[in-house]
């Protein structure tokens, strides 16, 4: 997929993720378990975002701050242990063998990408608004 498609899906994706995981606007870090609001922190990737088999996978992100995700302290096994506890062991296990397939995204598949979650996002506010 080209740079421009990669770069809208991951924006996109990224506010679904913190904004599906998020309580009144504020996230919780999957590593550290401090609190931010959505816009100052990060989708966190379990399985690295290069793994493009699961770079759009729901259960592989969950919100990271910015000290976690970009940090040079070495997160990952926190992530996966907090991860086990919200999706289970076998579900872990399964993204990480995902992880190690080659997957490469054609630019209609970004396009797809893209737009499933619009409409992902969409329904979500909207459901928070109705309540």
């Amino acid at each position: 997929m080209n740079a421009k498609i990669e770069k809208e899906a991951d924006r996109v994706f990224s506010i679904y993720i913190r904004n599906l995981n998020s309580v009144n606007g504020i996230c919780t870090c999957i590593t550290c378990k401090r609190t931010f609001p959505i816009s100052e922190i990060d989708n966190g990737h379990f399985c690295k975002r290069g793994n493009h088999a699961t770079r759009y996978e729901e259960d592989n992100c969950r919100p990271q701050c910015i000290e976690c995700n970009r940090g040079t302290e070495n997160k990952d096994k926190k992530f996966r242990e907090e991860l086990i506890k919200i999706k289970g062991l076998e579900r872990v296990e399964e993204l990480e063998r995902l992880s190690r397939s080659v997957c490469k995204i054609s630019d209609s598949e970004g396009k797809e990408i893209i737009n499933e979650f619009k409409i992902k996002l969409r329904e979500l506010l909207k459901e928070r608004l109705s309540k």
